[in-house]
C-alpha cells in the first residue's frame, strides 16, 4: 500500500496550509466548504444504499457481527471513556473524544473492500457491521454518554 495516496497528500497540504496560517482564495474557500458540508449526508446515503444490500435474516443470526457491535458500541467506548476521564478533566475535550470513539463503524470499510477486491464474503460482513453499528448508536450513544458522566 502506498503511504503517499490522495488522502495523506491532502492531509499535509491542509496541515501546511493551518501551520502557515495561509488563506485559500474566498471563492476556493467557499467551494471547498460547501464540499465539506456534503460528507455528512453522502454518508447517510452510502449507509442507506448498504442497508439494502443486507440480508437481514442472515445478518440477525451472525453472531460476529453481534460481538462487533457490543466490542464496538459498548466495551471500547466504556473502556476508553473511562481511561480518558481520569487523564483529562476538560468537559469539552471528553465531549470530542466521545463522539470519536463511541461513534458507529464508517461507511467507508465496505468501499475499501471492493476497491481491494476482497472476497464477497468479507464485504457483505462490512455491511451487517456497517448497518447494525448504526442502528446500535440509537442506543448505545446515549447510553455510553450517560455512564460516562459517572466517571
Amino acid at each position: 500500500m502506498k503511504f503517499f495516496n490522495p488522502g495523506v497528500i491532502a492531509c499535509l497540504l491542509a496541515l501546511s496550509l493551518y501551520i502557515a496560517d495561509w488563506r485559500l482564495p474566498y471563492i476556493l474557500e467557499t467551494a471547498l466548504l460547501h464540499l465539506g458540508n456534503m460528507t455528512a449526508p453522502l454518508s447517510m446515503l452510502l449507509i442507506g444504499a448498504f442497508m439494502c444490500d443486507v440480508k437481514w435474516k442472515e445478518a440477525l443470526l451472525d453472531v460476529r457481527v453481534w460481538g462487533y457491535t457490543v466490542l464496538k458500541m459498548l466495551v471500547v467506548p466504556l473502556t476508553g471513556m473511562f481511561i480518558l476521564a481520569h487523564l483529562f478533566d476538560n468537559v469539552t475535550l471528553l465531549a470530542v473524544l466521545l463522539a470519536t470513539i463511541a461513534t458507529p463503524a464508517g461507511a467507508a470499510a465496505p468501499a475499501v473492500i471492493v476497491r481491494t477486491n476482497s472476497s464477497h464474503e468479507v464485504y457483505l460482513l462490512s455491511l451487517k457491521a456497517v448497518a447494525f453499528t448504526t442502528m446500535a448508536s440509537v442506543l448505545t450513544l446515549p447510553f455510553v454518554e450517560w455512564v460516562s458522566r459517572s466517571f
